[in-house]
Parts: structure tokens; C-alpha cells; sequence
């Protein structure tokens, strides 16, 4: 991880919305998969998190509760108009 800790920090110093777009992908995207998720879900999801062919999302506030966690009520459900995609209701 300090390796890709080292790639940020040099790609930020050039751009840093890129910086930190990777920086979120690994680290709170790719590492939480890595340390809570199952081992379908790393075998799954983490190659492509790492060769950004898939992107993470991390959710950071909820329109009535901030930055509380535990009261998030977003959701993501698959598009149904037949577009392939997701639909983020929050």
C-alpha cells in the first residue's frame, strides 16, 4: 500500500483531483474490500478496482444525517430502462 500511497502523492502534485481519485479508489474503496469483504467479493471485485476497470464509490453524507453512517437510507439498484447501470436514489 505505500507504493500506491508514493504514485498518489507524485500524480497530486501535477493533478491533484486525479490524486485524489485514485487515492479514494485504493483506499477507501479497494482496502475496505480487501479487509471486510467475503472471498468471492475480493476474488470478484478487487482485480478490476486495482486495473481501474471497475471505479468504487464511497458515500460521505446522507441529505438529512451528514456525515452519520448509521442512519445512511441510500441505495444503489440496477437500471431497469435497459441501460447497463445503477440508479442512486440519494
Amino acid at each position: 500500500m505505500l507504493e500506491g500511497a508514493a504514485i498518489c502523492a507524485h500524480i497530486a502534485k501535477y493533478d491533484q483531483s486525479i490524486g485524489t481519485f485514485i487515492g479514494v479508489n485504493w483506499a477507501l474503496g479497494s482496502a475496505v474490500i480487501e479487509h471486510c469483504g467475503s472471498d468471492e467479493q475480493k476474488a470478484r471485485l478487487l482485480p478490476g478496482c486495482l486495473n481501474f476497470s471497475k471505479i468504487t464509490a464511497f458515500a460521505l453524507t446522507e441529505p438529512k444525517y451528514g456525515s452519520d453512517a448509521t442512519s445512511m437510507e441510500s441505495f444503489a439498484v440496477r437500471a431497469t430502462d435497459g441501460r447497463d447501470g445503477w440508479i442512486l436514489n440519494g
